[in-house]
């Protein structure tokens, strides 16, 4: 299991705006925070079981795609509506376009959930 993120890696390393860590039995995003530049990232079947790991990042208006399926804490029905709050410039997630009415109607809870699910529909 890795512990922490950035530990060990030259700076240069810190400048990523793509960081790919799926399959990494990764459980806590500690040291994310060191990579500030990133516009997407991958997390996909890890062990993260608590979204708020995602809190960590940094530049979350940078961030336009975001891969994180297959983790502990995705069986939450509400974890792609939390996801979209915390990253609000968002374009992609998980594969899947997220569209401006999407984020307009966020405090709309049923309508957010029902259009939000209408527009996975649209593979990228």
């Amino acid at each position: 299991m890795i512990n922490c993120i950035g530990l060990n890696l030259p700076n240069i390393f810190f400048n990523v705006s793509k960081l790919y860590l799926s399959n990494n039995k990764i459980r806590y995003l500690n040291g994310i925070e060191v990579f500030k530049n990133l516009v997407f990232f991958s997390v996909t079947y890890n062990e993260i079981d608590n979204i708020d790991e995602f809190d960590k990042i940094n530049n979350k208006g940078s961030l336009i795609s975001l891969a994180v399926k297959g983790n502990l804490f995705y069986k939450n029905p509400t974890a792609n509506l939390l996801l979209i709050q915390k990253f609000h410039n968002l374009k992609d997630l998980d594969g899947y376009k997220v569209s401006e009415g999407t984020i307009k109607t966020i405090d709309g809870n049923l309508l957010f959930v029902f259009w939000f699910f209408i527009s996975l529909n649209v593979k990228i």
